[in-house]
């Protein structure tokens, strides 16, 4: 399986469906397509939101997001994981992405991102700044408010995602997630 196991608990925000995103994770990589995040969004009907994008990291489309949608439906309702009526919404990570596993790292050096991570000293430190580094076991952030650089081990990573600044974002993320699309 593509997705390694230390990578779920980030990417799946909902207990009873862990032990099937397995499937849903080879399904999706069959189809072309990489799980980013799965997470509940508590309303008058729950809603279950599986962001998605392209393994070819082309768009996404409204026909993409039915297809999956009828793909992933099957797997959630056979298995009588979800105990209430939810709706599903397929959606693509947008322009302030999460940033998850390492190849997102790779993948936006050069962007501002907002961290949230433990320190040296065990201590949660958030902080927004231009990620400049990422070697697979570290990264490294010049804070926006300091200028400072400081640096992360990837494993003390809590959460990650790309902040819209139209003026810093490369050419490449303005392209690939310049709009979101949600089904």
């Amino acid at each position: 399986m593509y997705l390694e196991q230390k990578f779920i608990s980030k990417i799946v925000k909902i207990d009873e469906l862990k032990a099937f995103i397995p499937q849903i994770v080879n399904l999706l990589k069959n189809q072309g397509f990489r799980l980013i995040r799965v997470k509940k969004l508590k309303g008058e009907r729950d809603t279950m939101q599986f962001m998605v994008e392209k393994i070819d990291l082309t768009a996404l489309t409204v026909e993409d997001c039915a297809e999956l949608s009828r793909s992933i439906s099957p797997i959630l309702d056979i298995k009588n994981s979800i105990k209430n009526n939810y709706l599903l919404e397929i959606s693509s990570p947008g322009i302030e992405r999460p940033l998850i596993e390492p190849l997102d790292f790779e993948r936006y050096k050069g962007n501002i991102i907002k961290l949230k991570a433990n320190n040296s000293k065990n201590e949660i430190i958030k902080i927004v700044g231009l990620l400049t580094k990422f070697d697979g076991k570290h990264l490294e952030i010049v804070d926006s408010n300091t200028g400072k650089e400081l640096s992360f081990s990837f494993n003390n990573v809590l959460d990650a995602h790309l902040v819209f600044k139209s003026e810093t974002l490369s050419e490449k993320s303005k392209i690939e997630g310049a709009r979101r699309v949600k089904c």
